[in-house]
């Protein structure tokens, strides 16, 4: 496995197959759980280190907005998100790039596209149904 850093541990494969095996994007936090089961000595830290280690050589994504817990993705294709607003859910959302034509973006930028990154919001199926859930209930009592 090329990977870009000078050594693939047990620990870092054990974070990076845990992560390849859900598509939930989980926090460090999540990581560290999953993990812990098989590395019952493996530390939180190490957990956080190994991640952002993983995610500085492209071979994780981290996501998040500043100031809340990031979220980790090992699917490293360009695709996009769309984050619940309510639950802070995150799922791979799968449409067609909005820009699809590098050549077009360099002549227009003067920049050599490596990659994109766009996030959509809007509250989830589950949280919407229980939003709505709520209302009608509100509505019933009154």
């Amino acid at each position: 496995m090329e990977t870009g850093i000078q050594r693939m541990t047990s620990q870092r494969k054990a974070i990076l197959e845990k992560l390849r095996g859900v598509t939930s994007h989980p926090t460090a936090e999540k990581i560290y759980q999953m993990v812990k089961q098989e590395l019952p000595r493996i530390s939180l830290g190490t957990v956080y280190r190994n991640l952002e280690k993983l995610a500085q050589h492209g071979i994780v994504i981290k996501l998040g907005e500043h100031g809340k817990a990031a979220r980790f993705d090992a699917d490293t294709k360009n695709h996009f998100h769309i984050q619940c607003t309510l639950c802070g859910e995150i799922s791979d959302l799968r449409i067609n790039s909005p820009v699809s034509n590098e050549e077009v973006i360099h002549k227009v930028s003067g920049y050599k596209l490596q990659g994109y990154k766009l996030e959509y919001f809007g509250v989830c199926p589950g949280c919407n149904s229980k939003k709505l859930n709520n209302s009608k209930k509100e509505g019933g009592e009154q």
